[in-house]
């Protein structure tokens, strides 16, 4: 489970989880100067009177641990509606700044809430295609084998080569899918997804062919219901000279060259001239039509 959003609400389950595991700390092996940890339970007291925190000598191991397990119920119990408890607030701020007449300070949360629905939707995608940190060696392997058995590989050529082909394996399994044998549905979308039946797939006005499975159905249905929900808010593939700047303007120095021959810096210091910024998108903009990169001029 990745980070909660944050609201008045979360972070008071929030502080009262923390407080009570560090009362829990106390009782266990008791602090030589608690004025802290008192001082800390007034705050909150004063903070969320609904729900008012006694002292620590008020309080057994067994209340503690009580109220430890109600905080992680209440905390899990919000997680699914989080987000709605985050953008409330922030709406009705927007709402009082727009009626108050403070046009900045309405765009300014404005964009914030945009921030925050993009960062959302895009979070399982990032989640799964960024690099991920930590890991190891891998010191064995194990494959099941033919008559159910497990068996366990542990020298550098086996794990090799049962890594490999399990690899080809899962890379082949698409080709298993039931689109795969539908002559018309697959060159009506295209092997890429680039045919001309798949506007109207994302549309749902597509009259799927008699042979289509039920799951294929379904699945491709459920793209336009997610579509649907994009609305205009969509990504466009036409890169525009403010688009190229934007993001160079801004970009973390990650990869230091290209087929170009040019390196990081460049692309950051050329962000910064409009006419060496058009010339870029022009290129990116020709290899998206063209479809290969140009191997002479310049190639980002």
């Amino acid at each position: 489970m990745g980070p909660i959003p944050s609201s008045p609400k979360v972070s008071m389950w929030d502080d009262r989880l923390k407080l009570f595991e560090w009362m829990k700390r106390h009782k266990q092996h008791p602090l030589q100067d608690p004025r802290n940890l008192y001082h800390r339970c007034k705050v909150l007291s004063r903070s969320y009177p609904s729900y008012p925190i006694k002292q620590p000598s008020d309080y057994t191991l067994k209340k503690i641990e009580a109220q430890i397990v109600a905080a992680k119920e209440q905390i899990d119990l919000i997680v699914q509606i989080a987000p709605e408890l985050r953008t409330q607030p922030l709406q009705k701020k927007q709402a009082a700044a727009k009626q108050a007449g403070l046009t900045r300070k309405a765009k300014r949360i404005a964009t914030i809430l945009h921030k925050e629905h993009q960062r959302g939707r895009y979070s399982n995608m990032k989640a799964t295609t960024s690099k991920k940190k930590g890991g190891g060696a891998v010191f064995a392997v194990e494959q099941k084998a033919p008559d159910g058995s497990i068996e366990l590989f542990a020298t550098k050529e086996d794990i090799e080569r049962v890594a490999g082909q399990t690899i080809v394996q899962r890379y082949k399994l698409a080709y298993s899918a039931q689109i795969m044998s539908n002559n018309k549905l697959l060159h009506d979308i295209g092997f890429t997804g680039d045919g001309e039946a798949v506007s109207a797939i994302l549309s749902g006005t597509y009259e799927f062919p008699p042979e289509t499975d039920l799951w294929t159905c379904l699945l491709l249905t459920e793209a336009a219901v997610l579509f649907s929900s994009l609305g205009e808010d969509c990504i466009e593939d036409w890169v525009h000279r403010q688009d190229f700047q934007k993001w160079w303007s801004t970009a973390r120095k990650a990869t230091e060259s290209s087929k170009s021959r040019l390196h990081f810096s460049h692309y950051k210091a050329g962000a910064s001239d409009s006419i060496i910024s058009q010339l870029h998108a022009t290129s990116l903009n020709a290899i998206r039509e063209i479809g290969v990169a140009q191997t002479d001029g310049v190639n980002p």
